[in-house]
């Protein structure tokens, strides 16, 4: 027995090793960690070759989600399609063309770098705190890789945090485009409406017994109840075991000077730019053309004339094809090697030469610099204090695990000895379904908590580690499956529901057929009103407005006004239909807006532009790659 507690307790190793080297834009491939297996292949990507057997075991996960999330209506035929394997393959693709792109190009990780984030793993760490080669190759042959393989994966999630970091920190917004996304966002218009009640239809919608019957049976699914589940639950943290961390002023000074590196300040700079959009494939004669716009801005600016002028200028839209912008500070390994080289040539209130980056040529001042140097020990002692409990939870939290699960394996019918043995609490969950345990825990207590082991036979169950840290390990208190309710007990709501959706059917009608009577000729208004219906108007609305239905204000800023005026209609709660005319376009001038939402706003526009410009890079090295894919070996 203690034998199966051993080997079932090593995926909680694995999970606290994982957890901490996790690189949030990475898309992990797993062909160089599989030891073997199938080498029939699957898709060819420059050449290099994607296996059967990696691509199977992405699928197998990729349906293990699915099937954590929808429980009992899941349906592995629908997990099967063509169209699911393909999404997998393309995921697959995607990461190795990331994968050559960042090996082929300047974004590389030192030995020196790699021995770094190595020993910077805490798990990877003796009892002085300093990095073990003994607990490094036992914790990698757990986790099931060589030393080699492991520092492999390593390196390539460095190298592609830094591809996404490069392409997310040479991105920006400029003004001219930020306002006008301002205008298209807070524009103004004319609305008037009148809402067709489904409710005085009511008489005009019969239906017997049998109708209805009819309706429950063609929608039955919306009378099942979900699957829910009453848990008791321990867990234990590595936050939780810090709190009873009580460092001495020993313990901190001797920590601050073994990680003296992570107390020094790495210099920053600032700039403002003004950019020439140019594409790399660019024509010698634009080239040429860009170059000549940006030297002579140079020499004006040599010649005496401000970069502050210069850059209203920009901003104004006085200079053709100019956009312009600030970076704020950053610091080596952000930005473009291009435009980064320059910047950290240039001296304080220096305007570079033209530069060429990807994104055009740039011509930039250097506004300001935070200098790097080294914090004292006073000045570092509120980070000392947290990075010295943090890393000391982590340990306790590794040497506490196996007891946790040790205690969960061995007294599997109770909580009782793990709760007094440890010094926890147990806590129930309440009736909860499958989504709302992904949303407390994760999408991994699901299929800790609904195993049979637990369901069937009321034991604990496995121990799992969330995403926020935490171990736990869950029992069943009352499990209520899912069902459709009969149709006897679901009648009244059945008979409700078809009303709705007739009603629904006869006011879109009435209300399409009167859009389409405006549309040639009649007036609004009149029309509206001869039939009994309440005209109401509204100025100047936004996209905000409070006073008008939101089903009324999406159709009316999605109306295109090309003649000044439109008329639409839109389904309106669950059984209305409004008629929408939209006229008077309005743009607000931007210098009326306040500051701190323009910002707000600039800040949600460039990471819109990060994402759209990622997706857009990929995509790119699709194109200039030579992909061939195997369907029929999938």
């Amino acid at each position: 027995m203690l034998q199966t507690i051993r080997d079932r307790s090593k995926g909680l190793v694995v999970g606290i090793i994982v957890g901490l080297i996790s690189l949030t834009f990475v898309l992990v491939g797993v062909q160089s960690y599989l030891g073997g297996g199938s080498k029939v292949t699957v898709a060819e990507v420059s050449g290099e070759d994607i296996y059967l057997g990696e691509f199977q075991l992405n699928l197998q996960r990729f349906r293990q989600r699915a099937q954590a999330m929808l429980g009992d209506s899941f349906d592995a035929l629908d997990w099967d399609k063509p169209e699911i394997k393909q999404q997998v393959l393309d995921e697959l693709i995607d990461n190795q063309l990331v994968d050559g792109l960042a090996s082929e190009n300047w974004l590389r990780v030192s030995d020196a770098q790699l021995a770094s984030e190595l020993q910077s793993i805490s798990v990877f760490h003796d009892e002085q705190g300093r990095f073990s080669r003994e607990l490094y190759s036992q914790r990698t042959r757990l986790l099931g890789y060589t030393e080699s393989t492991f520092e492999q994966r390593l390196r390539n999630e460095i190298t592609r945090s830094q591809l996404y970091a490069g392409i997310a920190g040479s991105q920006f917004t400029p003004e001219s485009e930020t306002d006008g996304l301002l205008k298209l966002v807070n524009q103004q218009r004319d609305l008037g409406y009148a809402v067709i009640p489904g409710s005085v239809y009511e008489s005009e919608v019969l239906f017997t017994d049998e109708t209805t019957r009819d309706f429950y049976t063609a929608n039955e699914e919306r009378y099942r109840v979900v699957e829910k589940v009453n848990l008791s639950y321990v867990d234990i943290s590595p936050e939780s075991l810090a709190a009873s961390i009580q460092p001495t002023s020993e313990n901190l000074q001797a920590h601050y000077e073994k990680e003296l590196a992570n107390y020094t300040v790495v210099e920053e700079r600032d700039v403002e730019y003004i950019l020439f959009r140019l594409p790399r494939d660019a024509s010698d004669e634009s080239v040429a053309s860009v170059y000549e716009k940006a030297n002579n801005l140079r020499t004006r600016i040599s010649e005496g004339e401000s970069f502050s002028s210069v850059l209203k200028q920009v901003v104004s839209g006085e200079v053709d094809g100019a956009d312009a912008g600030d970076t704020g500070f950053f610091s080596r390994g952000v930005m473009a090697l291009e435009f980064e080289n320059s910047v950290f040539a240039l001296k304080l209130d220096q305007v570079s030469e033209p530069v060429r980056t990807d994104f055009g040529v740039q011509v930039i001042k250097l506004k300001a610099i935070s200098p790097g140097g080294q914090k004292t020990y006073e000045e570092a002692l509120e980070e000392v204090t947290a990075s010295y409990v943090s890393l000391e939870g982590q340990k306790l939290f590794f040497e506490k695990a196996e007891d946790f699960s040790n205690f969960v394996y061995e007294y599997p019918e109770s909580f009782s000895a793990v709760a007094e043995s440890m010094e926890l609490e147990v806590r129930s969950t309440g009736l909860l379904s499958r989504e709302a345990l992904v949303i407390l825990f994760s999408e991994e207590a699901i299929a800790a908590a609904f195993d049979p082991q637990v369901i069937e036979q009321g034991l604990n169950s496995t121990p799992i580690e969330l995403t926020d840290g935490r171990l736990v390990s869950f029992r069943l208190i009352t499990h209520e499956p899912s069902i459709i309710r009969p149709y006897d007990n679901v009648k009244a709501t059945v008979q409700e529901d078809l009303l709705s959706e007739r009603l629904a059917e006869i006011v879109r009608g009435k209300g399409e057929d009167l859009v389409s009577r405006i549309e040639a000729g009649a007036d609004a208004e009149t029309l509206l009103k001869s039939e009994g219906l309440d005209w109401k108007e509204v100025k100047s609305a936004d996209r905000q407005s409070s006073e008008v239905n939101s089903a009324v204000l999406e159709v009316a800023f999605d109306a295109v006004l090309s003649s000044g005026v439109a008329y639409k209609g839109t389904p309106v709660g669950i059984s209305d239909f409004a008629v929408v005319k939209v006229s008077n376009l309005v743009f607000p001038e931007i210098s009326e807006m306040d500051l701190e939402e323009k910002k707000r706003y600039k800040t949600r526009f460039l990471s819109q532009r990060v994402t759209d410009e990622w997706r857009d890079y990929v995509r790119n090295l699709r194109a200039q790659s030579s992909i061939k894919i195997f369907k029929d070996r999938l």
